[in-house]
């Protein structure tokens, strides 16, 4: 997908999300600073009370929890980043089978969201 994209950074969303209207410029500002980050999430439910996201990349036990858990509680609606990062990975997001732990498709260049 990313082979043929031409822009400076890549923001993706899941088909059950939605962007506020200044999430792309929002996010821009924040790659104008770093190569990866996120911006706050909120999950809107019609039943439950609003809950916002305050997991942090730049937060060194959420990139251990991403890595450990069998399922990434981390969406990639949430994180943008620089193409030309992206392209630097050696195989893109690829994923690496765990040696030990649950079984899960994830590594340092993956991105194991819930199917």
């Amino acid at each position: 997908m990313l082979q043929q994209a031409r822009g400076e950074f890549v923001a993706q969303i899941a088909d059950d999300d939605l962007w506020l209207p200044h999430h792309l410029r929002e996010l821009a500002a924040l790659l104008a600073t770093v190569e990866f980050g996120n911006l706050t999430a909120v999950e809107i439910y019609p039943d439950k009370p609003w809950t916002y996201s305050r997991h942090q990349l730049d937060d060194r036990a959420v990139r251990e929890r991403m890595r450990r858990e069998r399922f990434n509680f981390f969406g990639p609606s949430d994180a943008g980043y620089w193409l030309s990062t992206y392209r630097r990975l050696p195989e893109g997001w690829a994923p690496r089978r765990r040696t030990s732990g649950p079984t899960c498709t994830c590594g340092e260049n993956s991105w194991p969201w819930n199917p």
